[in-house]
């Protein structure tokens, strides 16, 4: 598919490379998704799909801001389902990476905020321990 005279995996990070996507996607196949790989525990083992999923809404906000120079977009990108603070900071900093790369090549300055919600058992347990993990000032919420 062509957006714009690039291709939708050419905007995903893939290049030129289809056989690639679909093989991705092929090996994420599960018999029953609900008991398999979900939320962040996703990202963290494919960390690929945390990449592309920061590389679209980064991206969409760089379109945004070239289309109309008046709109200055702000995307809060949350991680979702995280159980403790190791899964919140290892996804936070794939993000924190991806985005700004995102911004260097496309020369733009959005800010971000990344956050999550917390929707696990687990993660009510020790949401004390998450909620330190954020830091205002470095754009996280929670």
């Amino acid at each position: 598919m062509d957006v714009d005279g690039v291709t939708i995996t050419e905007k995903l990070g893939y290049g030129t490379d289809k056989k690639k996507l679909v093989a991705d996607i092929e090996a994420l196949h599960e018999v029953n998704p609900m008991l398999g790989l979900r939320g962040c525990r996703l990202g963290i083992v494919h960390k690929n799909v945390t990449e592309m999923q920061v590389r679209a809404i980064m991206n969409a906000a760089a379109d945004c801001m070239e289309q109309d120079d008046g709109k200055q977009p702000r995307p809060r990108i949350m991680i979702p389902l995280i159980g403790s603070v190791k899964e919140f900071e290892h996804q936070a900093l794939l993000i924190k990476k991806e985005a700004n790369a995102i911004q260097a090549k496309r020369k733009i300055d959005t800010p971000y905020k990344i956050g999550t919600m917390i929707e696990v058992p687990r993660a009510t347990l020790v949401s004390d321990k998450i909620a330190s993990a954020f830091d205002p000032a470095d754009g996280k919420t929670l």
